[in-house]
C-alpha cells in the first residue's frame, strides 16, 4: 500500500486531503510504502522545495493525524473498502444524490437505479432480451432493482454483515 496515494488513513489518501503537501513530494518518492514512510518518519524527507504556508499547515496536520498510528508487525495487512450510504427514504430527488461526496461511477449507478433503470433480468425480459426473470441469486422471486437491492435474501444478508460491526444491524431490509 503507497503511503502517498493510497487510502490508507481514515481520511482517505493523503494527494486528496493534503494536495499542496503532495505536490511538494519528489515524484520519485510517491512509490514509497506506508511501511517504509512510517519508519523513522521517512515521509518527511519526501518532501521537498519552499515551505509555503499551505504546505506547512498540511504538514502539522497530516503530523497529527499520524502521531498514533503504529504498525503491527506480526499481523497481516487488511484492506478496508468504503461503503456508501445514501438515505433512501430521506432523498427528496436526484438534486442531494448529486450533491453527495462519493465518486461519479457511484452516482450514476444510484441514479440508475432511483429511476429502475438497472439491467436486472426483469428488465431484460421486458425488452425481449432473456427468457426468465428470476432472480439469479435466489431463484425466488423476479429480479428488480428493490429486489436485487433490498429484498433478495443474499442482499439482505450483505447488509446485515455490512451493519453488524457498526451495531445498525437491525436496519437491515426485511423480507417485506
Amino acid at each position: 500500500m503507497r503511503f502517498w496515494t493510497d487510502a490508507w488513513l481514515p481520511d482517505g489518501a493523503i494527494s486528496s486531503f493534503a494536495p499542496n503537501l503532495f505536490k511538494a513530494v519528489g515524484r520519485r518518492r510517491l512509490g514509497r510504502t506506508v511501511k517504509d514512510a512510517l519508519t523513522n518518519r521517512r515521509w518527511v524527507r519526501d518532501i521537498s522545495g519552499a515551505p509555503t504556508a499551505p504546505v506547512l499547515y498540511e504538514y502539522a496536520d497530516l503530523w497529527v493525524k499520524l502521531e498514533n498510528i503504529q504498525l503491527q508487525p506480526l499481523e497481516p495487512d487488511r484492506f478496508v473498502w468504503r461503503a456508501y450510504f445514501i438515505g433512501w427514504t430521506n432523498m427528496v430527488g436526484a438534486k442531494e444524490l448529486w450533491r453527495a461526496a462519493v465518486p461519479p461511477k457511484v452516482k450514476f449507478f444510484f441514479w440508475l437505479a432511483l429511476h429502475g433503470r438497472l439491467w436486472t433480468a426483469e428488465r431484460r425480459k421486458r425488452h425481449g432480451l432473456q427468457l426468465q426473470a428470476a432472480c439469479a441469486l435466489s431463484d425466488q422471486h423476479d429480479e428488480t432493482t428493490d429486489h436485487l437491492l433490498c429484498s433478495c435474501v443474499y442482499a439482505r444478508e450483505v447488509w446485515f454483515r455490512l451493519l453488524q460491526p457498526f451495531g445498525f444491524h437491525g436496519a437491515a431490509p426485511q423480507q417485506t
